[in-house]
């Protein structure tokens, strides 16, 4: 009689249980890490706006401020709005901008640009490092265990 416990039942669940429940988990701390990584930089109290809305504010002369953040295609404009006075984020066509500032510096809003800082290889490196931080987790946890389960044999 062996005092070893067999490997369909150790620690008292069945292994595709364990495994079936590891990876489940894995998964959940995957999606957790994602939207940690991807919240963006602005505040909670900055409402999005759709493009039409925004545009639709703009011909109300209701922007007080914008800034823009340009990337490739688009520009992320940032602002306030005059009344009800709250911060506001809209993504607009990088085509739009020219005609945008003519129309809100004629109306008296403050007008910033700012080239985006980050280039789209570090941007995608942030967006995806706890994923990455996540697998490496995961690989040097299976390396533990296969070691401790070659000792045992």
């Amino acid at each position: 009689m062996s005092i070893m416990p067999t490997p369909a039942s150790d620690g008292g669940m069945p292994r595709f249980a364990r495994t079936f429940i590891f990876w489940v988990f894995m998964l959940l701390i995957a999606v957790v890490f994602w939207k940690l990584a991807s919240n963006g930089p602005h505040d909670k109290h900055v409402r999005t706006l759709s493009y039409s809305d925004f545009l639709e504010q703009v011909d109300k002369s209701n922007v007080r401020a914008v800034k823009y953040y340009l990337s490739q295609n688009t520009a992320e404009i940032v602002g306030e709005l005059r009344q009800p006075p709250e911060q506001f984020s809209v993504t607009v066509p990088k085509e739009s901008i020219s005609t945008l500032t003519d129309q809100l510096r004629k109306q008296g809003a403050r007008v910033e640009v700012s080239q985006s800082s980050s280039s789209d290889w570090t941007t995608f490196m942030v967006n995806f490092a706890p994923l990455i931080l996540l697998v490496a987790f995961w690989i040097f946890m299976m390396k533990q265990y296969r070691s401790k389960r070659d000792e045992k044999t």
